[in-house]
Formats: structure tokens, C-alpha cells, sequence
């Protein structure tokens, strides 16, 4: 599963190899994009977020809610020290909670300008997350939070 957002766009080049993929996404752009490299997807649909290109609402939902994924990519707007992922899009966060809860691995996309920053929507914690994929090394705060988990988990 894949949300719509730029860091997923970012990761697609990445995966265009990967034999028998599917897709689940709530991406216009990530929809046309997947179309483009001839991977098989399904679409949510739902109620458009024109400036977001995202697919949001009760249908985006229950559809996303009808499958399951090995696993979900997926962003936010803030990471916070203390490892609560947070956004300012009630409606994208209900999406990507849906992801979360129907896949057996989640991945949280986050660059490091997101870093250190707190918005009003709490997503998840970095315990409800099984790695986190930034171009640059995340804050030791947040290592000692993944690697927590990771023992406890063992």
C-alpha cells in the first residue's frame, strides 16, 4: 500500500523491478505514475483532494480496509523526538491508518525537514512503525525509540 504523498512518488523508481508487485493506493499521482510503469494497481478512489492529489472519505477507505498489503509506505508532515508522526490532513491520516492496520509491514517515508516538527493530527508513534527510511541519519532520540522496539519485539 502506498499513500499520496511526494515521498511515495519518490520511491517509485525504486520498486519498478520488484516481479508480481500490486498496488494499493490513494495517489492520483502515484495511480498514474504506477500506470506509467505498467505495475498493477488498484486505485481507492473517493473524494479528490485536488491540491493534494489524494483520494480521501469513507469510499478511500473502505476500500483500502478490503485488502490487505505485506507492506505500506507512507509519510507525514512532522516527526517529533519523542517519535509521534503527526499531519495536518485529518482525512490523509484516516487513510494511512487504514494502511497501517491492513499490513504486515509499515514503512514511515521522512525526510529530515520533517524532523522535529509537531502538527495538529497524530498519525502514529514509532512504535506502531517497522523502520523509518530518511535521507540522512535520524536524531539519536529516535534511533534509541526504533531500536526499543525492536528488542521488545524479539
Amino acid at each position: 500500500m502506498m499513500d499520496a504523498s511526494t515521498s511515495v512518488l519518490n520511491i517509485l523508481p525504486y520498486i519498478g523491478h520488484v516481479k508480481n508487485l500490486f498496488v494499493i493506493t490513494s495517489g492520483v499521482k502515484t495511480s498514474y505514475l504506477l500506470s506509467k510503469m505498467k505495475i498493477n494497481h488498484i486505485c481507492s478512489g473517493g473524494m479528490a483532494i485536488s491540491n493534494l492529489f489524494s483520494y480521501v472519505g469513507s469510499e478511500a477507505e473502505r476500500t483500502i480496509r478490503n485488502y490487505t498489503a505485506d507492506i505500506a509506505f507512507f509519510s507525514c508532515k512532522g516527526l517529533s523526538l519523542d517519535g509521534k508522526a503527526t499531519d495536518t490532513s485529518i482525512e490523509e491520516n484516516n487513510i494511512r491508518k487504514a494502511m497501517i492496520e491492513n499490513s504486515a509491514k509499515k514503512v514511515l517515508l521522512c525526510d529530515s525537514s520533517k524532523i522535529n516538527k509537531v502538527y495538529l493530527h497524530i498519525l502514529c508513534s514509532v512504535d506502531d512503525v517497522d523502520e523509518i527510511i530518511c535521507e540522512a541519519p535520524l536524531p539519536p532520540q529516535l534511533q534509541n525509540l526504533l531500536a526499543n522496539k525492536r528488542r521488545k519485539t524479539i
